[in-house]
């Protein structure tokens, strides 16, 4: 499998949950954190995503692309669509952003990954 081919299925691979999680997860939390079962969970997941959201919160829609695009543990497309949707950002905006970000994201592993490839 070629560079492209990889870079292109990784890429839409971490897209495929930024809609659903713009578009749900507002009320799923909502849901979870009404209900004695669910609350500390669905504390837990809030409380993850406004911590995560400053980067967002002080740029806005380039914030959030950067805060995607850092190939990081607790960044990403998951995370930053939580956090979009929790600052109540706009769908089709952070979509967009999210796309951008996950190819910055891509991009820099390709190259992080071709630089050690050459390093052995």
């Amino acid at each position: 499998m070629s560079y492209m081919e990889t870079y292109i299925i990784s890429v839409l691979g971490s897209l495929i949950p930024a809609p659903f999680i713009l578009w749900m997860i507002p009320s799923i939390l909502e849901w979870m954190r009404g209900t004695r079962i669910f609350k500390k969970l669905g504390d837990w997941i809030y409380n993850r995503g406004i911590n995560k959201s400053s980067t967002i919160e002080k740029y806005g829609y380039l914030g959030l692309a950067f805060f995607i695009s850092v190939p990081l543990p607790g960044t990403g497309v998951w995370t930053g669509c939580l956090a979009a949707s929790l600052l109540g950002l706009k769908f089709r905006k952070s979509v967009l952003a999210a796309i951008a970000g996950s190819s910055m994201a891509g991009i820099a592993v390709a190259i992080l990954t071709s630089l050690g490839a050459m390093a052995l």
